[in-house]
């Protein structure tokens, strides 16, 4: 672990991060010490800490970094950066300079082969997302409303949809969602609420790339329940199809294999793919 570029596994009971939440981060996944989708991080980064007026750290620094925490393993990197330590107070200074820069390692969580394989039971958590669109989309450290989400967690359920305060869906509490709907790949739209994940921003350009119809619009669980398939997806753990949401069952569209099999031959043998019964 390092903070501020020396090895240290504490911060002060004033730092910001801690106190208000008041910071960005990303999480990584690196094969062989490689971190996959590293530009698509430092770019959602850069824009986490434009939204909140924090000063990005040099890429280079952050590159130097993770390359000394990663030490050529498989393992995930989380960078935060957080305000650091100011005077009491909710107000900052914006054009105080300083940040607090912190950069660890952790292993590869554990991922059971069938979610690839079979596909994930999905729930619906009954805790809402507050609308505020100048947060949309940022990974910021304030993440107590995934936490609440969780509670009461379905014993049987691998992820939760969580919805907003209309009902529109946004996302799963650790990932995003797709969904083939008539023949296209729609996501939810995230200019009010979640997180603009970097596997859903790839697959967006995956999608364009081989030219399959890809929309981004609003969402509900009716649209999801006539869905042909449907899938969520994170940067950590790539693409876990869905075979039950509220006791409707769905196949492995082809669209959803394709995004599956490419993604394992751009980016890491590690993301396994489906296997029909």
């Amino acid at each position: 672990m390092l903070v501020n570029g020396e090895q240290a596994d504490t911060i002060s009971v004033q730092d910001r991060g801690l106190l208000y939440g008041d910071g960005i981060f990303e999480t990584i996944l690196c094969q062989q010490g490689i971190p996959l989708l590293l530009d698509l991080h430092l770019q959602r980064l850069q824009r986490g800490c434009q939204a909140l007026h924090l000063t990005q750290p040099a890429e280079t620094v952050l590159k130097q970094e993770i390359t000394s925490v990663a030490e050529g393993q498989d393992c995930v990197i989380k960078i935060i950066i957080t305000r650091g330590v100011r005077a009491r107070g909710y107000r900052f200074d914006q054009h105080d300079a300083t940040s607090q820069r912190i950069v660890y390692a952790s292993p590869c969580p554990e991922i059971p082969a069938a979610y690839y394989q079979q596909g994930i039971k999905l729930g619906v958590s009954d805790f809402r997302l507050a609308n505020n669109p100048q947060l949309a989309g940022i990974k910021h450290l304030n993440r107590l409303e995934q936490v609440m989400a969780c509670h009461p967690w379905p014993d049987d359920c691998a992820e939760v949809l969580t919805l907003d305060q209309h009902g529109h869906v946004i996302e799963g509490t650790m990932t995003n969602v797709f969904a083939d709907i008539d023949g296209i790949c729609c996501t939810p739209a995230l200019d009010q609420a979640g997180i603009n994940g970097v596997m859903r921003e790839w697959l967006i350009q995956q999608l364009a790339e081989l030219t399959i119809d890809c929309q981004i619009k609003p969402l509900t669980l009716t649209d999801l329940k006539r869905a042909s398939s449907l899938f969520v997806c994170n940067s950590v753990m790539g693409i876990w199809p869905v075979h039950t949401l509220q006791q409707q069952s769905y196949g492995c569209s082809a669209v959803t294999e394709k995004l599956m099999h490419h993604l394992n031959q751009h980016l890491s043998a590690r993301f396994l793919t489906f296997e029909h019964a």
